[in-house]
């Protein structure tokens, strides 16, 4: 797990959201990839929230992106808050890379999604 600790807290819905994109990907690496390391990466960037998770297990089928019910509830969540879900190769070339990216909120210099008050 790889992140920083100083992120900037999540309104309730998207704290789900983002706790259910990371659970998804992670089961799928899990029951699917027999991959043998698995990592997920959070990021507050200037453009948004990225999620990151890696496997290096056996690769994503085209077939298999369009039959599961779990990327296409990862897709649906980062859509719901208005952002972005990219699957592919990992960055070795190898394994699965689910990428989701969460804009930034128009005049507010935060994520959508982002609650500045924490709650």
């Amino acid at each position: 797990l790889r992140g920083r600790r100083s992120l900037a807290p999540l309104s309730a819905a998207a704290e789900v959201a983002v706790y259910r994109i990371v659970e998804e990907a992670v089961t799928n690496a899990l029951k699917h990839a027999a991959a043998r390391t698995i990592t997920v990466e959070i990021q507050s960037v200037d453009d948004g929230l990225h999620v990151a998770v890696a496997d290096d297990g056996v690769g994503i089928t085209a077939s298999a992106d369009s039959t599961g019910m779990g990327l296409q509830s990862i897709h649906e969540r980062a859509t719901e808050l208005g952002g972005t879900c990219v699957v592919g190769v990992g960055p070795d070339g190898r394994g699965t890379l689910v990428r989701v990216t969460l804009p930034v909120a128009p005049g507010t210099g935060g994520v959508a999604g982002w609650d500045s008050s924490g709650s």
